[in-house]
């Protein structure tokens, strides 16, 4: 009879790192791969687009009125299998105080201070998974300054 040892091996945790180094020349390549599936969150039919490059993305909505655009961006981000559970399956958290929500509208409201004496009605603040998202008059997304007014 033939008895053969077993010998014990021991194997400690390891993190892996996930990502890539910051300045990798393959970075902006593996983020268009990685970042598709974000474009997807879109509903052309609904007036939906969506617009992304490396580690932006903008969320674009047409509709009738400030409260209907809101209502739809809110839902882009919310409902099952757009934005943030795309955010979760692909181990991307967004940073939701840093987003900000923009009117884009010719529609005007007389102007408080008085000068000049109308400005384009002003979007509210818009709540997302529990966060409040300022709204803003003034983006800059890739280089590009983006104005309510334009």
């Amino acid at each position: 009879m033939h008895h053969h040892g077993v010998q014990q091996i021991y194997i400690s945790a390891q993190s892996l790192p996930r990502g890539l180094d910051q300045g990798c020349p393959l970075s902006g390549i593996t983020f268009q791969f990685d970042n598709v599936d974000l474009l997807e969150v879109r509903d052309k039919k609904r007036g939906e687009d969506a617009i992304a490059f490396i580690d932006n993305a903008l969320m674009l909505v047409r509709g009738r009125s400030l409260e209907e655009s809101i209502d739809k961006v809110r839902d882009m981000m919310e409902r099952v299998g757009d934005g943030m559970e795309w955010s979760h399956t692909h181990h991307c958290s967004f940073t939701l105080d840093k987003f900000g929500v923009m009117g884009m509208t010719r529609r005007r409201e007389p102007n408080e201070t008085r000068w000049p004496s109308t400005r384009p009605v002003l979007c509210k603040p818009v709540c997302m998974c529990g966060i409040e998202v300022l709204a803003v008059v003034m983006h800059k997304f890739l280089g590009i300054i983006l104005d309510q007014e334009l």
